[in-house]
């Protein structure tokens, strides 16, 4: 496998990166006409409708997208990635206000990590001017 990088400018491989998301789209406006209606009786519902879908498409790549994530998987014991944030942890579930991406982030972001949770002023503030 070979790493490749997408140039500004350079067309084709524009096409090349958001192809994929046109054919889903295709697919699912596809899907809808022969289900014969766009209303679904719920979120969950939708949802998976469109995972349903997704997955037809990625089953024609699944021996690929297996390769690359078996090459890539050690690269996250390779690289060093850090996030700093004023906002604890414990709060992102509420601020993100969506369970599902809230769950996703904070697991790739906290699985093998080592975490540091300061406490105290803020090194950023002026100190006080003593009086003279």
């Amino acid at each position: 496998m070979e790493p490749t990088r997408n140039n500004r400018g350079v067309a084709h491989e524009n096409g090349a990166i958001e192809s994929p998301h046109g054919h889903l789209e295709s697919a699912v406006t596809d899907a809808l006409l022969m289900r014969g209606s766009g209303d679904f009786v719920d979120l969950a519902t939708y949802r998976a409708f469109i995972d349903e879908i997704a997955a037809r498409k990625n089953r024609r790549n699944a021996a690929g997208i297996d390769a690359e994530r078996a090459t890539l998987r050690p690269l996250l014991q390779l690289r060093t990635t850090l996030v700093t944030s004023q906002l604890p942890v414990a709060r992102w579930h509420q601020t993100i206000n969506d369970p599902t991406y809230a769950d996703a982030i904070l697991d790739r972001l906290v699985h093998n990590a080592h975490r540091l949770e300061l406490e105290g002023e803020s090194m950023r503030r002026p100190a006080t001017p003593t009086a003279a």
